[in-house]
Parts: structure tokens; sequence; C-alpha cells
């Protein structure tokens, strides 16, 4: 295993590394959400739980979605318009 090479790579230059794939991958990511809600174009979703009147749900391409509950149910089928985000959530309104 690469755990038994010679030259092992310091702690601090893991952690180091990490931030550095981590803001990248924050940063792809709201590339992709901003493009999601700018498009505007409906996400059809599960609806996975809902509490306090908010709903979440992932969508087909992975995206995870929150929205008012409108009155869906667990494991109702919807669609969801995406209007803005945050920390990697798509926040919507259902599609009426």
């Amino acid at each position: 295993p690469a755990a038994s090479f010679p030259d092992q790579v310091s702690e601090e230059e893991k952690h180091r590394r990490s931030a550095i794939l981590i803001e990248e991958k924050n940063r792809i990511r709201d590339e992709i959400l901003d493009a999601m809600v700018r498009e505007g174009a409906p996400l059809s979703v599960v609806v996975e739980t809902v509490k306090d009147g908010i709903a979440s749900a992932h969508a087909e391409n992975f995206a995870e979605l929150r929205f008012p509950a409108d009155g869906v149910t667990h494991g109702e089928v919807t669609e969801v318009f995406p209007v803005s985000h945050k920390d990697g959530i798509i926040f919507g309104k259902i599609k009426k």
C-alpha cells in the first residue's frame, strides 16, 4: 500500500492540498448551481422528507433541494423551480 512507500507527504501538506481541493470543488459546485438557477428549468424530484412545512429532495442529477411543502408528502414526485442556492443546497418553489 501507498502508506508504506518512502518520502511520505507531511500531515500539514495533506491538509493544505485537501483545502485546495475542497475550495475548487465548492467553486465548481457553485458554478453548476448558478447555471441551474439562472436557467430556471423545473427539476423532477421525489420528496424525501417534510418537516415544519419544508420539503427536502434530490433531483435526478443528485442536486439537493429544499422548498415549501405546499401539501406535498413523502414519496411524492413533483417538479421544483430552482430559485437560489446556498452551501450546496438549491432552494426552490413547486411548479404549479
